[in-house]
């Protein structure tokens, strides 16, 4: 072998590498296609792994899960979360041949179906090899690092700290309704790139009905639209003081908590339990105290503080302890309740803190490691104690509140997320990643550390999650692509200095939601007109640049309280228990206040894309359905709201004329064109069927003119 060797080192400098290749088994690196062991690799095991592996694990299709590549010799070396899938000491033990033939409960590829004996017999002897593939897929270990489609948790974009944008105008954040604030100035920036600009200002009335429905989920009335188009003044203050005005409304509470709501996955009972009351009897208070914190604006950092701990955090007062914040914990206990598994429960508790609080997909880790980020199996159970050591004890003074646990339990790991299973002792404390210094927690539960650490300043995902949500309910598009998954997978956002600055500017106003919310809409972004333009769609077909305001249709709770307002029916009372609105006699109260069926959700929410309350909810579904029209058209509601805006219009004037125009204005807010006009009059009094009633034709066109709210957007 020596003189072998001597013999190849005389002849070239090339032939050390090869030697040293071959011989010591550094890389095989076989760069001759014609080789047999080149051969064999593309006959038999490349399309092995084209059938069964490259869907997941390819540059190709874009997926590496587990972070593991197969389509490269350099990937396979570098391995994913496991480390290397080759062991070119030891091929039988390459983690690449313990997967396909299923030694290890854990490691099981394909998961759908185990290979075949050939196929195991294929790769097993490619191993064996020494694991030669072609030139063609020798990317070094350096090109796989800048392959991976998922970016190292140091670098990834939401994990680092928001950066202020150093634009012009960027300061220019305390006048709230100059025309040049920050949003403006870091939207038109990017905008100029692409050789775009902001569309024109949408008129008054389409302004105000914009303004009204973002901020308090109701139409403007007559009135209001009457002064706010017939306002005298052409410099920005009659927009701002509809801003103050709309934030001051009790109804901006009712509004905002419903998103919330959303988030939190509210419902008014269990789910599915057995042989126990179904009902959260006062789930609605919590639903009150949403209501409450956001019309008083309580600092963002504080409102999610409450809803983790305040039991915990409760201050004293000379008559006891003040209560009046407790509600906020149905932000945790108002979950479903998987027959009572606690460590489903405590799952799903997990899952709304992680998701809904942080964009992280923590639940992911509960079996395993992350397949993606950086989390950990001990992060996941880390936090899991925290809610280990909670306790729900009923009654006073709210039947829905948490109390710490009186004896310390310890939690484990659970292997594969089996209770029966577990592994090494794992502290209560932080997700390692946000926290890598922090000491266990040490109070109680930990709770209140918990709430401490993800409500602060430093860290690089509340404030921004926070934002990227209002900035997806006022516009109709989020900035991030998944709204509640923050991880590697989650592509940098285009608009990532806007996110960032709106984040900073929340902290920055003392976590104010309404000054975040103010900034926003005081922008010419948010202020301008929705129509489209072909150029700039040529450019920007998705809008992403926000060259245009997104069309948005009404929701569910809009399009609804918009039919009783319009009818003369909503009742406009604040707070209260939850109630049946599908079911007659039917409710006048806001939608809102409906009851939540987790179990039987009422078939008039399904068809009009209400959230599931089943878990956290990012966006909602938009469909369009028959069912939606069929509900407009045909249902007992709506011919309950169709006679009495008949009835109103009766009672306004006895002339047909005026009372058709008279309704018009009333659903509308605006005057009909003499095309309009001259419609109406023939639908109310047609010449061709003179036997119908005029109140039964009044009645019909009452309930086409509130049908038509199913066609109405935010414009």
């Amino acid at each position: 072998m020596r003189n072998f060797s001597k013999l190849f080192i005389q002849r070239s400098t090339d032939a050390v590498l090869v030697v040293t290749m071959v011989f010591l088994g550094v890389c095989t690196a076989f760069a001759d296609e014609d080789l047999p062991q080149v051969q064999y690799f593309t006959q038999h095991v490349l399309p092995l792994l084209e059938e069964h592996c490259f869907d997941c694990h390819s540059h190709a299709s874009g997926e590496a899960n587990g972070n593991l590549l197969l389509d490269s010799r350099a990937a396979m070396t570098v391995g994913g979360s496991r480390g290397s899938v080759i062991d070119q000491n030891t091929p039988s033990k390459s983690l690449l041949l313990i997967a396909v033939m299923y030694q290890n409960s854990e490691l099981q590829m394909p998961p759908s179906q185990k290979l075949d004996d050939r196929a195991i017999a294929v790769l097993q002897t490619w191993l064996e090899q020494g694991a030669p593939m072609p030139s063609s897929m020798q990317a070094n270990a350096q090109e796989q690092s800048q392959l991976t489609p998922a970016l190292s948790a140091a670098q990834h974009w939401a994990y680092l700290p928001p950066q202020p944008w150093k634009g012009q105008a960027a300061s220019k954040t305390n006048a709230p309704y100059e025309s040049n604030n920050f949003v403006d100035a870091i939207v038109t920036a990017g905008l100029a790139k692409e050789k775009l600009s902001l569309s024109q200002p949408a008129d008054r009335a389409t302004l105000l009905r914009r303004l009204t429905y973002d901020l308090s989920g109701l139409p403007p009335t007559l009135a209001e639209t009457l002064q706010f188009v017939n306002d005298p003044r052409t410099d920005e203050a009659p927009i701002g003081e509809a801003i103050d005005r709309l934030l001051s409304s009790p109804h901006f509470g009712e509004r905002w908590a419903r998103f919330w709501m959303d988030v939190s996955r509210y419902a008014d009972n269990k789910g599915y339990v057995f042989q126990e009351d179904r009902e959260y009897a006062e789930a609605y208070k919590y639903r009150d105290w949403l209501i409450n914190a956001f019309n008083l604006d309580t600092p963002y950092d504080e409102f999610l503080t409450q809803q983790l701990a305040a039991d915990l955090i409760a201050p004293a007062t000379a008559s006891g302890v003040d209560y009046s914040d407790i509600p906020a914990l149905g932000f945790l206990t108002l979950g479903r309740r998987f027959l009572n598994n606690r460590h489903d429960i405590i799952d799903d508790r997990l899952d709304v803190v992680a998701r809904g609080l942080l964009g992280m997909t923590l639940g992911c880790a509960r079996c395993h490691d992350h397949k993606y980020d950086p989390i950990s199996q001990a992060d996941y159970y880390g936090m899991f104690g925290v809610f280990l050591n909670t306790d729900e004890p009923g009654g006073e003074p709210w039947a829905h509140r948490l109390i710490d646990a009186s004896d310390q339990r310890e939690s484990f790991i659970l292997l594969r997320g089996n209770p029966s299973n577990r592994g090494e002792k794992v502290e209560r404390r932080f997700v390692s990643l946000l926290a890598p210094q922090s000491a266990p927690y040490a109070t109680g539960s930990g709770r209140a550390e918990l709430a401490a650490q993800i409500a602060a300043a430093e860290n690089p995902l509340t404030a921004r999650v926070f934002a990227n949500r209002v900035w997806m309910v006022l516009t109709g598009s989020s900035l991030v692509e998944s709204p509640s998954d923050f991880g590697l997978r989650c592509p940098p956002p285009k608009q990532l200095e806007l996110l960032d600055q709106l984040a900073l500017y929340l902290i920055a106003e003392n976590w104010s939601i309404k000054s975040l919310i103010r900034a926003v809409v005081s922008s010419r972004v948010y202020q301008q007109s929705s129509q489209h333009d072909k150029a700039s769609y040529s450019v920007d077909p998705l809008n992403s640049l926000y060259w245009r305001m997104n069309r948005r249709r009404l929701d569910f709770e809009s399009l609804r309280d918009t039919l009783l307002e319009r009818s003369g029916l909503l009742d406009l009372s604040i707070h209260g228990k939850s109630e049946r609105i599908s079911v007659p006699p039917y409710s006048r109260r806001r939608t809102v206040y409906a009851y939540i069926d987790r179990q039987n959700l009422p078939q008039v929410f399904r068809t009009f894309d209400l959230a599931s309350p089943d878990t956290h909810t990012p966006v909602r579904a938009q469909t369009s359905v028959p069912q939606q029209g069929l509900f407009l058209l045909n249902s007992d509601f709506m011919a309950e709201l169709s006679d009495k805006l008949a009835e109103r219009a009766r009672l306004y004037s006895e002339d047909r004329r005026q009372q058709a125009r008279w309704m018009f204005k009333q659903v509308f807010c605006r005057q009909p064109s003499n095309e309009e006009f001259d419609m109406v009059l023939e639908f109310v009094s047609p010449s061709d069927e003179p036997s119908k009633s005029q109140a039964a034709r009044l009645s019909q066109l009452a309930g086409a003119f509130l049908a038509a709210n199913e066609l109405a957007h935010v414009d």
